[in-house]
């Protein structure tokens, strides 16, 4: 069995100006006994977004929402990905505050261009969400060299590339979303190559939580469960089997159905925004409890 959330090769990645909203928190300065300065007030204030606070997605049918997301709450956004119809597509259906860059996440040179284009357009980026994803079934028995590299590539390559050639443009800080898988911590057969990639991602987000607190850049991974998304069509021959495989993934979630691409997005918007100012290195299941209990 296999986890249809994360069966997408994503090139989404979301950038975002941060303007931090200064919130009392009288309880706490009570206890400190001293008035908080504005830096501890900047921690527990709200991500505020608009179109002078850009984001970066790249093109996944499941993180679409996502972006819609960080527009409704006020984000400009820009798109990248390879099919440059897809991305226009795309970018109807936000509506507004969306700029699109076509390009692969597996190719620095398409990333550099991105960045140059944020960096023309918005100058300074607070939040990455790096989801780049392919999945291909492949058992130990017959996974080619090329299915590996692929993998490979787009999963870890295109992540860690992606996040270092953000950090030029996090010049004060803020907070860098990794998405993962819940086969991080699962034994999926066919999903080798795949759930080690995934794993992989996760374990660079707790270097990097250590190895970018300093610059004031929180990491942490997001890991997405079985979502209901058209993906999960396209893996299956006919709508019957397409309809009983959601029907199992249903009955193997504590929560009985499958998730929505808004609760990802919800998911995303909280490690992004200063709700989560005290979290670091950690990973966020978005599953319904599938891979919980």
């Amino acid at each position: 069995m296999h986890c249809p959330a994360c069966q997408f090769r994503s090139e989404h990645l979301v950038r975002c100006h941060r303007q931090a909203h200064v919130r009392q928190n009288a309880g706490a300065d009570s206890l400190r006994g001293a008035e908080p300065d504005a830096a501890a007030n900047s921690h527990r204030g709200h991500l505020l977004l608009s179109p002078e606070r850009p984001c970066v997605f790249q093109l996944a049918v499941d993180q679409l929402a996502t972006a819609k997301r960080f527009v409704r709450e006020g984000a400009y956004v820009f798109l990248t990905g390879r099919r440059e119809a897809e991305l226009q597509k795309a970018k109807a259906e936000i509506g507004r505050n969306v700029t699109t860059v076509q390009g692969d996440v597996t190719s620095l040179a398409d990333l550099d261009r991105l960045y140059a284009t944020v960096q023309a357009e918005k100058d300074v980026v607070d939040i990455v969400i790096a989801n780049a994803g392919f999945v291909e079934h492949a058992k130990i028995f017959d996974l080619s060299e090329a299915h590996y590299d692929k993998t490979m590539d787009i999963n870890v390559k295109g992540v860690v590339f992606t996040v270092q050639k953000a950090l030029p443009l996090m010049s004060r800080g803020g907070s860098i979303v990794v998405v993962s898988s819940i086969v991080n911590v699962k034994g999926i057969p066919a999903h080798g190559i795949y759930t080690a990639t995934k794993a992989a991602v996760r374990g660079l987000v707790r270097v990097w939580a250590q190895e970018l607190k300093d610059k004031g850049i929180r990491v942490n991974t997001l890991s997405p469960g079985a979502t209901e998304t058209p993906i999960i069509r396209g893996q299956f021959e006919s709508d019957e089997a397409s309809d009983a495989a959601k029907g199992a993934f249903a009955s193997m979630t504590p929560l009985g159905r499958l998730g929505l691409p808004e609760e990802l997005a919800a998911g995303a918007y909280f490690l992004a925004s200063d709700e989560s100012s005290y979290i670091t290195g950690i990973d966020l299941p978005v599953d319904g409890g599938l891979a919980q209990v």
